[in-house]
């Protein structure tokens, strides 16, 4: 098959280290098939490559074929090789070993790993608005999006690759909380028409641990009624098999399993679940909507129903009392508290407002503010549920419009969720910091979210198929260093395709759901196609979890310094040591495409929160 030439940007980027390593060929996998048969190479996890596009299009990311991973306990970390056979494969499998470390003789076993098959999907019509991607982002061709088991994927037949095809082999290393520090080093077994090669594994896992609760809120969408629509038989526990697959992705859906009553004490009995689990970052308020007419600009819509309001806050109250006097505990052992977690977003009633819904907007915003002050004294006796209680976030998907801007009385947007591209304008960026910082009239302060969706595209971070997968990666270390306290995303299992009229998609052969965007609103593939019960992953949202762990990395530093400086009497900046390490991997909200810059720089960040964690003094030398 023929290369497809890439874009003039990736060939001038080559390094001298890419272009050595691309005269190795084949050899740098071992084993009783040699290197003749097949060429086997390593790329990091931060990059996608394409089915049908050559191996010296990846420049610096190429390595010999091995899977590194650099994690944490309680962490999961990913890896990858591809395959280039030189003739057709009928039949391919991969395994790994357990991993043992020879200074202390501690085993990973081959149980926490995870291996993945890389499926491709075509592109056909590009993403990207003309002229404005960088790197491989909207090229067409087969790019890789789902990762299938790879035991489903041989129980399906689909173990096969063609000649000069590229193969990707994604792997998950789960290494638990109680695993000890070191290098572990094991082996992975590829097997090609019953041909073996050996693929090193080396596991470095670093003297820290993640924490369990998530500190990064996440509002992603799991539309439940379209798990059917995908061609799922939806059973008693098929929703919350959804859930909690997201879920311990990192990845938390916006609204809980709807299975309880649809009461205010319906709710609040159902939440408690969602509260007291540590991976949960946060649930959306079940809310009802009446009729609205603004007479001003003549437009009628659906406001939050005042008095259901007040019943279902009423109801978590009653509730949250009653967990506190019964001694409750979370699953980490503190105090249940089902208002940190609780937000406030009336996605069917005003999102993205237009100029004719900001009465809209204000309104519902002033009936929240009047239940928080009607109903905060009954939390009187307890201040921290009482904080968490009047924090509750109303988000709107809105730009900042400054005649949105508000107080308690007039009504405005209590938290900002732009689109990511608003960040890139540093103007922008000290416009939302004004707001965090001096929001005038606003009793309980105003915060910031945002989200990403079709309106943004290359160079901005996106979540497209067809971006560099660097751009998912790279999402929550802009979000740390921007200040932004939340994440929304509208779909995470959209069936359907809207060009016009609505029509069901095929997942595995059109990845458009919009007009010429390719996987917005789909971050997972229904699991019946290779006989699963749960979702299918996908190599972007695997991104996204490792965004989210690191995001955990950048508020550990925090920590750290908060208690060294409460202790010495300093004013260290966290951020700024963060952005010591990591702020040459974006401008604005646009990624830069070296993957193994990320890489690196991360490596390195580990060590010193590491060497923090062990001797606080190691943050003196950043006294001013």
């Amino acid at each position: 098959m023929s290369r497809k030439i890439v874009h003039l940007f990736v060939a001038l980027t080559l390094s001298l280290t890419s272009l050595t390593l691309f005269s190795c060929g084949g050899n740098s996998a071992s084993g009783s098939g040699g290197g003749g048969d097949a060429d086997i190479w390593g790329v990091n996890a931060a990059v996608k490559v394409l089915q049908d596009y050559g191996k010296a299009e990846y420049g610096s990311a190429v390595t010999e074929a091995k899977l590194v991973f650099d994690c944490i306990k309680g962490e999961t970390e990913s890896a990858q090789f591809i395959i280039t056979p030189k003739t057709n494969v009928q039949a391919f499998d991969f395994s790994v070993s357990e991993a043992e470390c020879a200074d202390n003789g501690a085993k990973i076993s081959s149980g926490a790993f995870e291996v993945f098959a890389e499926k491709y999907i075509e592109v056909v019509e590009p993403t990207a608005l003309p002229g404005t991607s960088k790197g491989m982002a909207h090229l067409t061709g087969w790019w890789p999006d789902a990762i299938i088991p790879i035991k489903n994927y041989i129980l399906c037949k689909e173990n096969k690759i063609k000649a000069d095809e590229n193969q990707g082999i994604w792997v998950n290393v789960n290494v638990s909380e109680d695993t000890e520090s070191g290098t572990y080093v094991g082996k992975g077994v590829l097997e090609l028409d019953g041909k073996k090669y050996d693929i090193p594994v080396t596991v470095n896992v670093y003297d820290l641990t993640l924490p369990k609760e998530m500190h990064n809120r996440l509002a992603f969408g799991l539309w439940y009624d379209n798990i059917a629509t995908a061609g799922v038989s939806v059973k008693e526990d098929t929703y919350s098999k959804y859930y909690w697959f997201l879920a311990n992705k990192r990845i938390t859906p916006t609204a809980i399993v709807p299975d309880y009553v649809k009461s205010g004490v319906g709710f609040a009995n159902a939440v408690v679940e969602y509260a007291k689990a540590a991976i949960v970052s946060g649930y959306n308020l079940d809310v009802k909507g009446v009729s609205y007419y603004d007479a001003s600009s003549d437009y009628s819509g659906t406001a939050i129903d005042y008095d259901y309001l007040v019943e279902v806050l009423n109801a978590m109250i009653d509730k949250n009392i009653e967990l506190r006097l019964a001694g409750e505990k979370t699953e980490t052992g503190g105090e249940i508290d089902l208002f940190k977690k609780l937000y406030i977003y009336l996605g069917g009633f005003e999102d993205e407002p237009t100029p004719q819904m900001y009465n809209l907007v204000k309104e519902n915003d002033r009936r929240i503010t009047r239940a928080k002050n009607a109903l905060k004294s009954r939390l009187d006796a307890y201040p921290d549920l009482q904080h968490s209680f009047t924090q509750i976030n109303h988000v709107v998907t809105a730009t900042p419009l400054e005649n949105l801007v508000g107080t308690d009385e007039t009504g405005g947007v209590q938290t900002w969720c732009s689109t990511v591209g608003q960040y890139q304008s540093e103007k922008r960026r000290n416009w939302y910091y004004s707001r965090l910082d001096n929001a005038a009239g606003r009793e309980y302060g105003e915060k910031t979210w945002w989200y990403l969706c079709e309106a943004d595209r290359s160079p901005y971070a996106t979540y497209f198929i067809d971006d560099n997968l660097i751009s998912a990666r790279i999402t929550t270390y802009m979000q740390y260093d921007y200040r932004v306290s939340g994440s929304l995303y509208w779909c995470t299992n959209y069936a359907y395709k809207y060009t016009g009229p609505t029509t069901v998609r095929d997942y595995w052969s059109d990845p458009q759901t919009w007009f010429n965007v390719n996987g917005d609103g789909f971050l997972t593939y229904p699991g019946t196609k290779y006989k699963m019960s749960t979702p299918i992953s996908t190599i972007r949202l695997e991104a996204l979890r490792e965004s989210e762990e690191d995001y955990e990395y950048f508020w550990m530093l925090e920590q750290e310094v908060d208690k060294y400086n409460s202790e010495n009497g300093t004013d260290i900046d966290a951020k700024a040591i963060f952005r010591e390490y990591f702020a040459e991997l974006y401008d604005g909200t646009m990624p830069d495409l070296d993957s193994t810059k990320l890489i690196g720089k991360r490596v390195s960040f580990i060590k010193f929160l590491e060497s923090v964690v062990k001797d606080s003094s190691a943050l003196s030398k950043y006294i001013a």
